[in-house]
């Protein structure tokens, strides 16, 4: 709930959207905290703002091999995760990289470490990659140029906000087992233990007109045969995949138990009037 200052807050709430979260949000307003489909900012007037972005939460309740199988990838040697309902930021997710003609499915952990951190501090706020400044952002423009992967999942949450209550939303395909969110990847070594760490963060783009009534923002979405193209081709390629646009999707209510990360079962995805 917003304190003193209330519209003072919603107009700083709106300029702060306009920033991958995390990346000057602490320079400019103050602590930040990541929630279930928001940021909450303190910042140190006596009021706190909340942050949507997108996309915070997803659904992967899918084995290794029907992914490797669905994606072409090598998926045998591949740590296998348990079903997940309800994957928040940091979880350990599944994403498939390509180098060269080889194709595999990894684990790595969401929430981007770019190379050159100097901790993970930052990682719970590098969940989204805005398509819009992606090749510019310091903290993703060498994994979009180097380094793309595709993120699956079943589909993903977002939440419709009011003015007193927020609403989640499940979204996913009309025809396809799986969502393929275009995502980037990164390695970053810990300089005091010298073990890697694999991150990767989902690219967003705005939402199409058939769901921006729940969320200005939505994820980059990439066709099967479009696959090979982001993983491994030029950038001037991989930006004209983001402008596409996707369609066969569709969004309902669920309920507000995705909220807590606590709740990770198949009644998450149940549509509520369904």
């Amino acid at each position: 709930m917003l304190g003193p200052s209330d519209s003072a807050a919603r107009t700083s709430a709106r300029f702060v959207c306009d920033f991958e979260p995390g990346t000057l949000i602490s320079a400019l307003i103050g602590e930040v905290r990541v929630g279930a489909c928001h940021t909450v900012v303190d910042t140190g007037a006596g009021y706190r703002l909340r942050v949507g972005f997108m996309c915070g939460r997803y659904a992967l309740p899918v084995d290794r091999d029907a992914l490797g199988i669905y994606y072409e990838a090598w998926a045998r040697d591949t740590a296998e995760l348990a079903p997940n309902f309800n994957v928040a930021p940091t979880s350990s997710a599944y994403v498939v990289d390509e180098k060269g003609e080889n194709r595999k499915l990894r684990v790595v952990s969401w929430g981007l470490v770019p190379r050159w951190a100097k901790d993970t501090s930052m990682q719970a706020k590098m969940i989204n990659a805005r398509s819009e400044t992606v090749s510019e952002k310091p903290t993703f423009r060498d994994s979009f140029k180097e380094s793309r992967c595709i993120i699956p999942a079943l589909g993903w949450y977002e939440w419709q906000r009011a003015e007193t209550s927020k609403t989640p939303f499940f979204h996913k395909m009309d025809s396809e087992p799986f969502v393929s969110m275009a995502g980037l990847l990164s390695a970053w070594k810990n300089p005091s233990t010298e073990e890697w760490l694999f991150t990767c963060a989902i690219v967003t783009r705005p939402a199409i007109d058939s769901l921006a009534y729940i969320h200005d923002r939505m994820p980059v979405l990439l066709e099967p045969k479009d696959f090979s193209l982001w993983l491994h081709g030029t950038t001037s390629e991989a930006d004209a995949l983001i402008l596409k646009q996707p369609s066969g999707i569709q969004a309902y209510e669920v309920s507000s138990l995705v909220n807590a990360t606590k709740n990770n079962d198949p009644t998450l995805l149940t549509p509520v009037n369904g």
